[in-house]
């Protein structure tokens, strides 16, 4: 198709041409519009499933948090360890593992569900995602702020998180170490004992830093797994 235009210089018409290969709307097939119908059909249930997924997790990792405390408080009555036992092996049953790791996660997901419940629908429907959003509650990271500021959304990633606490951690750790004083510490065991003893409050302190062997590094990095990326910055 040939275009023609006329405007008008010094007097003189000029003309000018432009050639266009434009092409007209296909024609759908009644057949792909179907497939596209059902498509949106199938669609619907994975957006609704997925909007109340994070919800559900949640509601398990407190019936496990629950289930477990229970068991734990029988036996500490009785004197004894049948109860826990049995709900571990239940438990390991039901999730298809006995990796104390992932049972772990489940009951620190329950322990914080009473806070993470009101931002369910704002969470992505991830065990590691909601066992590090725990962790972050638990370290007293601005988690509210972060949800209220959609640094958080339902696609907000695992990494991003992870980045959110280490940024947050370091912020901390800075104003902290201004007022701090060193302290050191010398243990009279192997370098994984050592490890052992000290896992916990690297963990939970974020003004710890430290200044180890290498041996009890190692042995740190080894119990710490996937948690290493987190807390490696506390490594000297």
């Amino acid at each position: 198709m040939t275009l023609y235009f006329k405007t008008w210089q010094k007097n003189k018409i000029i003309e000018l041409h432009m050639n266009s290969n434009l092409k007209e709307a296909p024609t759908i097939p009644s057949a792909l519009k179907k497939e596209i119908s059902n498509l949106q059909k199938l669609w619907k249930p994975v957006l609704e499933a997925e909007k109340n997924l994070a919800k559900k997790e949640l509601e398990f990792g407190y019936g496990l948090y629950k289930l477990y405390e229970e068991a734990k408080a029988i036996d500490y009555e009785l004197g004894g360890d049948d109860y826990i036992r049995f709900v571990k092996q239940e438990v390991n049953k039901l999730v298809g593992t006995d990796n104390k790791s992932i049972i772990s996660r489940w009951q620190k997901i329950g322990e914080y569900h009473d806070i993470l419940i009101k931002y369910s629908t704002d969470l992505p429907a991830s065990r590691d995602f909601l066992y590090n959003s725990a962790l972050a509650i638990e370290k007293k990271k601005p988690f509210d702020k972060w949800v209220a500021e959609k640094l958080i959304t339902p696609d907000t990633s695992f990494r991003d998180l992870k980045k959110l606490t280490n940024n947050a951690t370091r912020r901390k750790s800075k104003s902290i170490s201004q007022r701090n004083t060193n302290v050191s510490i010398t243990f009279s065991s192997s370098s994984h004992q050592i490890a052992l003893d000290i896992l916990d409050i690297i963990r939970s302190e974020d003004s710890i830093l430290i200044n180890a062997e290498k041996g009890v590094k190692e042995e740190l990095k080894a119990l710490l797994k996937e948690e290493y990326e987190q807390y490696k910055y506390k490594f000297k």
